[in-house]
C-alpha cells in the first residue's frame, strides 16, 4: 500500500486487500461478405477491482484516492462495423460500439446504469502520383464510468503520404488530435465527496517521417 502525495490535501494509496475479479463473457457475431460485421455481447464481472474510490476526511479536507472491489459490473452491448468503397479511390470504414452498463457496490451507495456509444470513421483516399490521405475521427457520447460522469469527447487525426523511388520509400506527414479536443471532463457525487475533474494531456502532435526499405524484394 504505497502512498504517493500530490499535495498535502490529496494523495493516492494502494489497496493491499483487493480481491481477484471473475468475468463471464458471451458474444454472437455475424459476418456478411467480409464487408459488414455485427455482434451482440454480454459480460458480467464480479468483484470488479479497477474501481477508483475516494475517502475524504470532512474535518481535515484530506482525501485519499485508492481502489476497491465493486460487487459487479454488467454490460449489454452491440457492435457494428462496415467497410465500403464509395469510389475507386475512396474507402470508408464505419465502426460503432453501443452498450448499457450497470455498476453496483457492496455498500449500496452505487447502483447506477448508463448508456455508452462510441462512433468511429476512417477514410482512405488513394490519389495519383502515389499519394495517399487518411482521415480518422471518433465521438463518444456522455456516459458514466462507475462513480464518474464523463462529458462527450471527440478526436480527429489526419495524415498524407507519398511513395517514392519505385515504392521503396515513403514520406509521410501526420497530425494527431487536429482540434486539440482530446480531454476528460467529469464530475462525481459519491457519499460525502463532490468532485469536478478536468484532465488534458499534450495530444496535438505533428510528425514527419521518411522510411526506406532496401534489399531484394523477390526473396521469399
Amino acid at each position: 500500500p504505497i502512498i504517493a502525495y500530490q499535495d498535502r490535501y490529496n494523495f493516492r494509496q494502494r489497496n493491499a486487500h483487493l480481491r481477484s475479479s471473475y468475468a463471464n463473457y458471451i458474444q454472437f457475431t455475424h459476418n456478411y461478405n467480409n464487408l459488414l460485421y455485427t455482434g451482440l455481447y454480454f459480460s458480467r464481472v464480479t468483484d470488479f477491482f479497477n474501481f477508483v474510490y475516494f475517502e475524504q476526511n470532512d474535518a481535515t479536507k484530506v482525501y485519499i484516492t485508492t481502489k476497491m472491489n465493486l460487487k459487479n459490473v454488467t454490460t449489454y452491448g452491440l457492435t457494428f462495423n462496415a467497410t465500403t468503397g464509395l469510389t475507386r479511390c475512396w474507402l470508408v470504414n464505419f465502426d460503432v460500439n453501443a452498450s448499457y452498463q450497470r455498476y453496483k457496490d457492496y455498500s449500496g451507495h452505487l447502483n447506477s446504469g448508463t448508456v455508452d456509444a462510441l462512433f468511429k470513421i476512417n477514410q482512405q483516399f488513394t490519389l495519383p502520383a502515389n499519394i495517399a490521405i487518411n482521415l480518422y475521427g471518433q465521438y463518444e457520447v456522455p456516459t458514466r464510468y462507475s462513480i464518474y460522469y464523463y462529458r462527450s469527447t471527440y478526436y480527429m487525426r489526419g495524415s498524407i503520404s507519398k511513395k517514392m523511388f519505385d515504392n521503396a520509400a515513403t514520406l509521410a506527414l501526420s497530425l494527431d488530435d487536429a482540434f486539440n479536443s482530446s480531454r476528460d471532463r467529469y464530475n462525481s457525487n459519491y457519499i460525502n465527496l463532490n468532485a469536478v475533474g478536468y484532465d488534458k494531456r499534450e495530444t496535438r502532435i505533428a510528425r514527419i517521417s521518411f522510411t526506406y526499405q532496401f534489399g531484394k524484394t523477390s526473396v521469399n
